[in-house]
This record gives C-alpha cells, structure tokens and sequence, in this order.
C-alpha cells in the first residue's frame, strides 16, 4: 500500500477511535478532524456528513469480519 493509502488508512482509525470514544450521536464532524487530522472542508469534501461517515466505517468493518470469517472456513472446528 502507497503512503497516501496508508495515511488514509491511520486518519479512518482515528475517527473510528472518536465514535468510540463518545458515541455516535455526541461525534460532530469537527471532532472527527481534530482526531484524524483531517481539514473540515476535506472531510466533507469526502463524506457528505456523520451518517456518510459512520456508514463507511459500518462498511470497513464488516469487510473485515467477512474477510475473519472466510478465513475460519478454512479450518475444521
């Protein structure tokens, strides 16, 4: 993965970090930036608002636990 994936990657963490550490309706896009780094217009500039946001993290998650789960397929419990 390039840098810039990377740097995306470690900004996404970071404002999950932000909806975990306050919850999803007390998380304002300007505790988002201020967590990931990110400018405000840049991060609306990606996601329309919270929900877009929140639905990509939902989205990234449950990539991961479809990826965590096919990988168990391959062993016999």
């Amino acid at each position: 993965m390039g840098q810039k994936g990377e740097k995306t990657k470690q900004q996404i963490r970071a404002a999950a970090l932000v909806f975990f550490e306050l919850g999803y309706t007390r998380v304002s896009m300007q505790d988002i930036c201020m967590k990931s780094g990110l400018s405000k217009s840049g991060l609306y500039r990606r996601y329309e608002d919270i929900t877009a946001f929140y639905g990509l993290l939902q989205l990234k998650k449950k990539q991961q636990n479809v990826s965590y789960l096919s990988t168990l397929r391959q062993y016999r419990f």
